[in-house]
């Protein structure tokens, strides 16, 4: 069962931690108003950044082609809970767009 990144569109850019395969990685999340997208950045646990300003994409595995190590094991993906696969404007992240992690143990059943 996926892990829902808990993601809000109350501030504009907000950085939080979270537990993920049982290591804990930095979130970093911004909404950009020129681009008119969210764009997402992930730190280690001593916030040292491992990649940064990858766009909010719905259905797009979003680190996958990033072979750093420090990389949370499992998928992070972004997914439409209306089905209308509309991309996240400002006020629908964590509503109605949210980020899903599927475990390494998920993403080697799929």
């Amino acid at each position: 069962m996926s892990l829902t990144i808990p993601l809000h569109s109350e501030a504009p850019h907000y950085f939080f931690q979270t537990e993920l395969d049982g290591a804990s990685y930095g979130f970093e999340v911004l909404w950009n108003e020129i681009a008119g997208g969210w764009i997402l950045s992930l730190y280690t646990a001593d916030d040292v950044p491992i990649l940064t300003g990858l766009r909010i994409v719905l259905d797009l595995p979003l680190t996958v082609r990033y072979a750093d190590t420090r990389l949370p094991p499992g998928v992070l993906i972004a997914q439409d809970t209306s089905g209308g696969r509309v991309e996240a404007a400002r006020n629908d992240l964590g509503t109605r767009v949210q980020l899903l992690y599927f475990t390494a143990a998920e993403r080697a059943a799929l």
